[in-house]
């Protein structure tokens, strides 16, 4: 089958510089700038950890997670991945909870602690956005296929026996995802929305080499 795109009227598109966490923790089009200024902000206060307050208080700009909070977490020897989606989690009041099938991934470049991409899968399908690029669906292969982290220009690659799209795929090794009890409600709503329209076929992005 081929790749879906959302043509829904709350559509997350250009207006917002990193529309692919507006779409996973949100989905409401008109509050992307304070998705994308929280979530800037958080990333930044993750890097900046050991110059943090050793305090209980919320940091400014956000509205749950609190200097303490990541301390704890990024003051530790391990880091890991899922300890960055575990605070996204906290901050844009998405509750963890295993066993439910919806899961929200980040993809992380080797040495980063804070997400490149995020996307969404549930019910074995894959959702993500790009900046200029709409919210797009596929079948999820194992969390690995983002539809829209590909560039819609390279060459259309085929399908295997039971239709699932031999596109581009992270490694598992530089993707990481948290269960969640449920997505915001504007994410669910663009989810189980009947506009959604066929597009181009997944594609070949081995080139894409700085994305693994």
């Amino acid at each position: 089958m081929p790749r879906f795109k959302y043509e829904g009227n709350s559509n997350i598109n250009s207006n917002s510089d990193d529309a692919c966490h507006v779409f996973a923790l949100s989905g409401d089009n008109s509050k992307a700038r304070d998705i994308n200024d929280r979530y800037n902000l958080l990333g930044n206060s993750i890097r900046d950890a050991k110059s943090l307050l050793n305090n209980d208080q919320v940091i400014e700009g956000l509205n749950h997670v609190t200097n303490n909070t990541i301390r704890n977490i990024f003051m530790q020897d391990e880091f890991q991945a899922t300890d960055a989606l575990k605070l996204i989690c906290i901050e844009f009041d998405l509750l963890p909870k295993t066993d439910t099938g919806n899961k929200i991934y980040g993809h992380f470049k080797p040495g980063q602690i804070f997400p490149e991409h995020m996307y969404i899968t549930c019910s074995g399908k894959i959702y993500d956005t790009m900046p200029e690029s709409p919210i797009r669906m596929d079948n999820d292969i194992n969390g690995l296929n983002a539809p829209a982290y590909v560039n819609p220009k390279k060459n259309v690659n085929p399908y295997d026996k039971n239709g699932l799209s031999l596109s581009f795929h992270l490694t598992p090794n530089v993707v990481a995802f948290i269960e969640v009890d449920n997505f915001a409600k504007c994410t669910l709503d663009i989810i189980n929305s009947s506009e959604w329209s066929p597009t181009e076929g997944i594609l070949n992005c081995n080139s894409f080499d700085s994305l693994v």
